[in-house]
């Protein structure tokens, strides 16, 4: 899980709070 979430904050920032959510982590993926 945390790889994954690794992939998401590390390309944007941002994007980090939404990663700890599972379902935001799947609509990242989407």
């Amino acid at each position: 899980m945390q790889f994954e979430i690794k992939l998401y904050y590390v390309p944007e920032p941002r994007v980090l709070p939404y990663a700890r959510c599972p379902e935001r982590r799947v609509w990242l993926r989407s």
